[in-house]
């Protein structure tokens, strides 16, 4: 009752009652602004995505000019000479894909160890998840896609480049 929590507010040392009600209400605003910036980080992944596998792509064929044009003079079709550079702009997405799915997964972790210590919120336990595996393989799809497509305009930026 009320009477009961103001004696107890009036016991020396203690400065503040947390209702349980009040403390759900703080878990609850921490996973709605965790949703929200979860979905910018990984819109900020997939533009870092891109913009880092075009770069690199984009070295990667300048680098091997002389063998591009080589295989050029043999008449070599376009595509034969982008195909490698897209695998291997498929391949560094799929390495930095594996690499952030390891260390958000770490942070997860971390997050949910220090907001779960005590008896009373170790509960959320239950309630919080990391990815589930549609979104997991759905979210590795995307990236893989970013990655041939970025690393295919890259090539043919460069290749147009050479042609001029």
């Amino acid at each position: 009752s009320r009477d009961q929590l103001n004696a107890i507010n009036n016991l020396p040392g203690v400065s503040d009652i947390v209702s349980g009600k009040e403390a759900r209400d703080q878990v609850e605003v921490f996973f709605t602004i965790s949703e929200f910036v979860g979905l910018f980080l990984i819109l900020l992944v997939f533009v870092s995505v891109v913009l880092m596998i075009y770069s690199a792509i984009q070295i990667a064929v300048r680098t091997r000019i002389e063998e591009i044009e080589i295989l050029k003079t043999l008449g070599a079709t376009t595509w034969y000479i982008k195909s490698p550079f897209v695998v291997e702009g498929v391949l560094i997405s799929l390495l930095g894909y594996g690499l952030s799915l390891g260390i958000i997964y770490t942070l997860f972790q971390f997050v949910l160890a220090g907001i779960t210590f005590n008896d009373a919120t170790y509960g959320i336990r239950d309630h919080a998840m990391f990815f589930t595996l549609p979104q997991i393989l759905i979210t590795l799809g995307i990236i893989l896609i970013l990655g041939g497509i970025s690393s295919s305009k890259a090539t043919k930026k460069v290749l147009r480049e050479l042609n001029a």
